[in-house]
């Protein structure tokens, strides 16, 4: 019937299991169970029926289980059930027989093949039999079934999903969402250029692969996983159209698919009676859904140190992207983050060595504290991604990083507190010119990303409000002259021209044009000179602002202490027509010299704010100055495809 490899029964494609009673092939390891009677697992009996073209077979199996699962390789036919009538089927439909008194008639119209479960194994063991009927006869369209799952991968998050499926639930179990009393069914994709994690059930699994490229899916399975959650000298399970395969009780198991191209699909099916007894029994899918509505520090508490099975399942959930350390709810207990997780988190060398993702919001205490008692990040050899949220640069912090972006980190995200605030956390330990100490660390810091990732593609700085009162000349290659001190330390004196030129992508979050320092409103004025300097090949620029989407401005220099009052004139001469033609040209030249020297240059989006009459305006500018763009104008929004 196939072949075995280490203590797995491996049934190969059903093309080779046709001849046997002449129709009926079961997948039979009852002398590996120690049962007297055929089974393909305790509780459950799979095998492949041949139907010829034109030709008729009787099902009398049904006569003996409660419920028995039909899945259509290939053919198309129909099916006679005694009390219900006839059902027409085709290639990948799923039909679902309760108990009956009549066995079941298949006639096909053309070669066909059936893959069937039933549950006659459970009821010889419990020396039972049939006596009415658990639901109604149920067909599965595969168009249904496939609309389901396409539906599920489209869903936001979905490509961070360690499975892809829907569970095939029978409207008359709903309680159980089962596709019989005493059986759960799942369909499932395994997209291409893919692999599902390894995890494993504590049930059988019958598994049957209803496509696979050829050459290109298979399975590892194994006893133990390694440090790094691979399994540990696997077996190799290759995948073939309308083949199946079991994956035992408790092993480590996990399916890839290397097709550049293609997806496979997989319907797995496994005894639901163990399931609805023990909470331990259900699938891992379903520990990981329930996960993923909770808060990492309500998983570790809950279910940290149950079993082995719990402690392997957030092993796994933490090794999933953004599944990591978040610490951004001032919600978490100080008590118990400081004598429960952090020391949980620090003493478990598996827990570290799962870790991916880490996020810390600087306005919740226990992140500084996360650094201060961690000391060394560097702690976490799989970190991949790291979010800073409103945090200052303290020198541990700056060493850190240093280190981590050197090789280890995918995603850096930066949001860089205020040097105000950041002086008042620090007060104690700095001296009075902390404000000026602490913008050379910002620039130093840049510079290092730049020197030490040399060939980075996107770079995303956010920085806070009183960064606004240094000019954006400062990253463009000129020296620090707001104090003889900066002077002299000179963070660094030319930015490197080729620095930057691999960025295509970039963003810049600009301070107002109109309300601001005299420093601050003109900043955007050396935006298109650094960018034609150090990005001279960028095709996308997004920016944020304020107000106005101009970047220059034309507001003029206000004297500081008459500052509120030629404020609250200028603002109300916006409204004029004057000002709005001003407002038009400025635009207009500003997107001139961003077009024209930047020679590569393909999108362009801006997030900011105008008023109603400048709308018609600025797209009848668009429309004749870019004539043959497409672009997009919003009161709060402006795009623009060159």
């Amino acid at each position: 019937m196939g072949n075995s490899e280490g203590g797995l029964r491996i049934v190969e494609n059903s093309d080779l299991l046709y001849e046997y009673n002449k129709n009926v092939r079961p997948a039979v390891i009852s002398f590996s169970l120690g049962l007297d009677y055929p089974a393909s697992c305790p509780n459950l009996l799979a095998g492949f029926i041949h139907i010829k073209p034109n030709d008729s077979f009787k099902q009398d199996s049904i006569l003996t289980c409660t419920p028995l699962c039909l899945y259509v390789i290939r053919g198309c036919g129909t099916t006679k059930i005694a009390d219900e009538g006839q059902v027409d089927w085709s290639e990948d439909d799923l039909l679902v027989v309760p108990y009956q008194t009549q066995a079941l008639n298949h006639f096909a119209h053309e070669d066909t093949a059936f893959y069937y479960v039933h549950d006659e194994p459970l009821l010889k063991y419990l020396r039972a039999k049939p006596a009415e009927k658990a639901f109604t006869t149920t067909i599965f369209r595969s168009h249904v079934l496939r609309e389901k799952v396409e539906s599920i991968r489209e869903k936001p998050g979905s490509e961070h999903a360690n499975r892809l499926g829907t569970l095939i639930g029978n409207p008359d179990i709903s309680e159980t969402k089962s596709l019989t009393h005493t059986l759960w069914a799942l369909m499932n994709v395994l997209p291409a250029n893919s692999l599902q994690k390894p995890h494993r059930h504590n049930a059988v699994a019958l598994d049957l692969v209803t496509y696979a490229p050829k050459g290109k899916c298979y399975t590892l399975i194994g006893y133990d996983l390694n440090e790094d959650g691979t399994i540990r000298s696997p077996t190799r399970l290759e995948w073939k159209s309308g083949s199946a395969f079991t994956t035992p009780l408790g092993m480590w198991h996990s399916h890839h698919n290397e097709s550049t191209d293609e997806d496979a699909w997989i319907l797995p099916m496994q005894d639901a009676v163990k399931m609805i007894s023990k909470l331990e029994i259900l699938p891992n899918e379903i520990f990981f859904n329930i996960f993923s509505h909770l808060l990492w520090n309500d998983i570790l508490t809950s279910f940290w140190l149950l079993n082995k099975r719990f402690n392997s399942l957030i092993y796994l959930n933490f090794s999933i992207n953004n599944c990591g350390i978040i610490i951004n709810k001032t919600s978490l207990s100080y008590k118990i983050f400081l004598s429960k997780l952090f020391p949980l988190i620090s003493n478990c060398s598996s827990l570290i060595n799962s870790i991916r993702h880490i996020h810390l919001d600087g306005t919740c205490p226990h992140s500084y504290d996360f650094f201060n008692k961690n000391h060394c990040i560097q702690n976490y050899p799989n970190l991949k991604s790291l979010i800073l949220d409103q945090f200052y640069l303290s020198k541990v912090l700056i060493n850190n990083l240093c280190f981590l972006i050197t090789g280890r980190l995918n995603e850096l995200t930066m949001i860089l507190d205020d040097v105000f605030t950041v002086f008042e956390l620090e007060k104690e330990l700095l001296e009075r010119a902390a404000t000026q100490k602490i913008r050379l660390h910002y620039a130093c810091f840049i510079e290092y990303i730049i020197e030490h990732a040399p060939y980075i593609e996107r770079l995303l700085v956010c920085l806070k409000t009183s960064w606004n009162r240094y000019q954006l000349s400062d990253l463009a290659s000129e020296k620090f002259e707001q104090s003889n001190t900066i002077s002299s330390n000179k963070a660094f004196d030319e930015l490197k021209e080729n620095a930057l030129s691999n960025v295509r992508y970039t963003e810049f979050s600009l301070p107002s044009c109109r309300r601001g320092t005299n420093e601050s409103v003109h900043l955007g004025k050396y935006l298109v000179p650094f960018l034609s300097k150090h990005m001279p090949y960028l095709q996308t620029l997004c920016l944020w602002k304020p107000d106005d989407f101009p970047w220059s401005s034309i507001r003029p220099d206000f004297n500081r202490a008459r500052y509120e009052l030629l404020a609250r004139q200028w603002s109300k001469s916006l409204k004029t027509v004057e000002s709005i033609n001003k407002h038009v040209t400025l635009f207009e030249n500003d997107l001139s010299q961003l077009v024209e020297q930047l020679k590569q240059f393909v999108y362009l989006n801006i997030y900011g704010h105008i008023i109603d009459e400048k709308v018609e305006p600025y797209r009848l500018m668009i429309q004749k100055r870019f004539p043959n763009t497409y672009f997009s104008i919003e009161k709060s929004r402006f795009r623009l495809w060159i």
